[in-house]
């Protein structure tokens, strides 16, 4: 497979301890309008439109451990008392905690929604659609309790020989905080998820979509909202990344050009060609910086994002738990296990990966069909309403799912004009 680099955009605009990525609250399955219409990978959406569909859910929803309360109790401490710091922009200390205090239920009520819409509408053997499923969570790992159902079949634990190979590799991981909690945010866990998902349902007999819910940036493709361990938010490490930043002042320069009251010129632009906000017709200043002080790739001239902190998936020497886009693409794309996907779903914010996918034009033979993923703004923690598919009359998996992506990104589009 061809080799690929990731084009980074803007980052999250909270945290980078934090996977922030502009998750909005609720669960109105109407509200969301973030959606990117779809990009069609291969020329053929399946190989074989006879062979039965199969879906894999791949839940990365934090494990309520006492490990995660610590950790999230710890960095909530750190927070709050950082406030109280002249220095730190309490607005953005703020947020970062609302945001953490409110996602675990919020992302754990989504995903038990999703499952018992998968297992009424697909995992039934009353079900209207015939097709299998794998139902992968992180409390499926932690408690050894990972689901599927073959065709019109009710869901029950995968086989023991394939739960002690995604046990073995919680039982090594473990030891790090984050994937204790969320052992999907493994690079592992994902490789052998997908072998399982073969074992299970061999690729001569099927075809596969596969929906990824989970937080992301701009570099990862599934991280959790916690992906540094706590020890390394400390208020130092606040000061450095959350100093407020000082607006610098418009400078309107005297020309003898007649300028209104505030110092602009007929065209609403002074001499530098600024308006009054002191941005170009670009929206940034005459240094390339935007009113938040950001060049247009959501850097400022340093290369910290909108919170001060460094661009990408570390920070102070700590590297966040997760899967990169490029680990994600290369399991889904891996010619040797060669699953094809009809429809991948990245149900996580930020999760643009079309740039990625096109560096992949001089690939014979594409193992995905459809790819959706979110914009730049993010997804709400409710996407698919699965238990529409029980009711939707639909012979086909991969048709249920296209109708309603295309169906959402055709609203996100229209929202946006």
């Amino acid at each position: 497979m061809k080799q690929f680099v990731c084009r980074a955009k803007a980052i999250s605009i909270f945290a980078a301890f934090l996977a922030i990525t502009g998750c909005k609250f609720g669960s109105d399955f109407a509200a969301f309008k973030d959606l990117k219409p779809g990009l069609q990978v291969s020329n053929n959406l399946s190989r074989d439109p006879n062979k039965p569909q199969v879906l894999v859910y791949y839940a990365n929803n934090p494990m309520d451990t006492a490990t995660y309360r610590s950790e999230r109790n710890s960095i909530l401490a750190t927070l709050s008392d950082a406030k109280s710091d002249p220095e730190i922009s309490a607005t953005s200390l703020e947020k970062a905690a609302e945001s953490l205090e409110n996602d675990f239920n919020n992302f754990a009520d989504a995903v038990y929604t999703d499952i018992f819409g998968i297992k009424n509408s697909i995992c039934s053997e009353k079900a209207s659609i015939s097709a299998g499923a794998v139902i992968i969570s992180n409390e499926g790992i932690v408690q050894n309790n990972v689901l599927y159902c073959l065709p019109k079949n009710q869901a029950k634990p995968i086989p023991a020989a394939e739960m002690k190979r995604l046990a073995d590799i919680y039982a090594r991981i473990k030891s790090n905080p984050i994937h204790e909690h969320s052992p999907l945010s493994h690079p592992d866990m994902l490789n052998a998820s997908l072998e399982i998902v073969r074992s299970l349902f061999p690729t001569q007999k099927f075809e596969y979509s596969v929906v990824f819910k989970s937080h992301g940036n701009d570099q990862l493709a599934i991280t959790p909202k916690i992906a540094y361990e706590s020890r390394i938010i400390t208020k130092p490490f606040l000061r450095d990344r959350f100093v407020k930043k000082k607006a610098s002042p418009l400078m309107v320069m005297g020309s003898g050009t007649r300028l209104d009251k505030d110092g602009l010129e007929k065209d609403g632009l002074d001499k530098d060609g600024l308006d009054k906000d002191g941005l170009d017709k670009n929206g940034l200043d005459k240094e390339g910086l935007d009113k938040i002080g950001l060049e247009k790739d959501g850097l400022d001239k340093e290369g910290l994002d909108a919170a001060g902190l460094i661009r990408g998936s570390s920070a102070a020497g700590a590297i966040a738990a997760g899967i990169t886009k490029f680990q994600l693409l290369s399991a889904l794309l891996d010619q040797g296990r060669d699953l094809f996907f009809n429809v991948v779903f990245m149900e996580s914010c930020r999760s643009d990966i079309g740039n990625l996918i096109l560096d992949l034009a001089d690939v014979t033979s594409p193992t995905i069909g459809m790819l959706y993923s979110s914009d730049e703004k993010g997804l709400s923690y409710n996407t698919l309403d699965w238990s529409k598919l029980g009711r939707s009359g639909s012979a086909s998996l991969r048709d249920w799912l296209m109708q309603e992506l295309n169906a959402t990104a055709a609203k996100s589009v229209a929202a946006k004009k």
